[in-house]
């Protein structure tokens, strides 16, 4: 839409257009109305102190965000994906597919968290301030595809790298989750084809918008790959890190053994077909 210079020219449809992007970069629902909220706030604040008369975000609620779960990719998608993808996303593409790991916690990976598998403790636990140890730590033992990955990427690195393995992209992360995950939704749209949004009408006059592919999708290709393996629930849960981690408690930890052998039953998405 026409690109606008100052607040009073904000209009209701580039608040939705605004959230839909926030959306579509793979925000929780809970961030959504965070963010919602405090826009609404600002406005109302400039109502009353700038003389704006309107406040595009008043209207803006949950419920314009359709109740479809974000889906996997499906296997042609991936692999166009995984042709496509280059610098930084071309390992971080391949460590969502194999890990299973959400884009901010593959977007901070340490060198040092990865040994003959990959041991991290996930950033939305250390968020609940859960003390550290077993349960908030997860192990995942590393595919031989994204084995081959992380060589490359090491010797790109100086052969010894420490710190992040994606200095640059935790820079891009520090200024909004939203700059990265957007990134690679354009990705997505641009590179790969991919439509990852849909408009939903049931009758009224707004339509709905439903964001249905980003890095998130990823993790769920992780999980519906290891299903369609027949590894274990149980053993899924263990490598990704239920989000309920009451429910998560009802499981023991799975043996190293196990989780190893489901890894290795994961098939080679990554590699692209050799011409």
């Amino acid at each position: 839409g026409k690109e606008i210079a100052y607040l009073h020219e904000a209009t209701e449809k580039h608040a939705q257009d605004y959230m839909g992007d926030l959306w579509a970069a793979g925000i929780t629902e809970r961030t959504y109305m965070a963010h919602m909220k405090q826009l609404r706030a600002m406005f109302k604040t400039l109502r009353l102190s700038a003389g704006i008369l309107i406040n595009p975000f008043a209207e803006i609620t949950a419920m314009e965000l359709d109740t479809q779960s974000r889906q996997a990719f499906s296997p042609e998608q991936l692999q166009t994906i995984c042709s496509k993808a280059s610098g930084d996303w071309r390992y971080l593409v391949g460590i969502g597919i194999y890990t299973g790991l959400r884009l901010s916690d593959a977007v901070h990976l340490k060198w040092g968290d990865i040994g003959d598998r990959i041991t991290v403790t996930p950033r939305k636990v250390k968020r609940r301030k859960k003390k550290p140890g077993k349960k908030g730590e997860i192990t995942i033992p590393i595919h031989p595809a994204l084995a081959v990955l992380l060589a490359e990427l090491r010797r790109k690195r100086g052969g010894k790298p420490e710190g992040h393995l994606f200095p640059a992209m935790v820079k891009e992360y520090a200024k909004g989750s939203a700059y990265v995950a957007s990134a690679f939704v354009r990705f997505l749209q641009d590179e790969c084809g991919i439509e990852t949004t849909v408009e939903t009408d049931e009758g009224s006059q707004r339509k709905r918008r439903a964001n249905v592919l980003g890095y998130h999708a990823l993790r769920h290709s992780f999980v519906s790959m290891c299903a369609s393996s027949n590894i274990p629930m149980a053993t899924i849960q263990d490598i990704v890190g239920h989000e309920a981690l009451a429910m998560t408690s009802y499981y023991a930890h799975t043996e190293d053994a196990a989780k190893q052998t489901a890894i290795e039953l994961l098939p080679d998405v990554y590699q692209p077909a050799k011409k």
